[in-house]
């Protein structure tokens, strides 16, 4: 993944080396509009038309549907280990 930051300073470009998906939706490219934490809003460029998960464009790859969505992110993960008692 590649990651810029436009002249503004005001959002953040992600470029996809590899697919991503959202369920069987394919993602195009997403910007982070806003972020604070763990929550951030984010712009998606979906594949295809889906009318009932954003405004349909026509793009450069054909059909596009444009979405605004707020993500809340993990701040940190980590793995549980169960020890049998000795």
């Amino acid at each position: 993944m590649y990651v810029g930051l436009n002249m503004s300073g005001s959002s953040t470009h992600f470029k996809m080396k590899e697919r991503r998906y959202l369920g069987d939706i394919e993602i195009l490219d997403e910007h982070v509009l806003y972020q604070r934490g763990c929550f951030k809003r984010v712009k998606r460029w979906l594949r295809g038309k889906h009318p009932t998960l954003g405004i349909l464009h026509q793009g450069y790859t054909g059909w596009e549907t444009i979405q605004e969505k707020d993500v809340i992110m993990a701040m940190e993960t980590f793995t549980v280990i169960d020890q049998p008692a000795l």
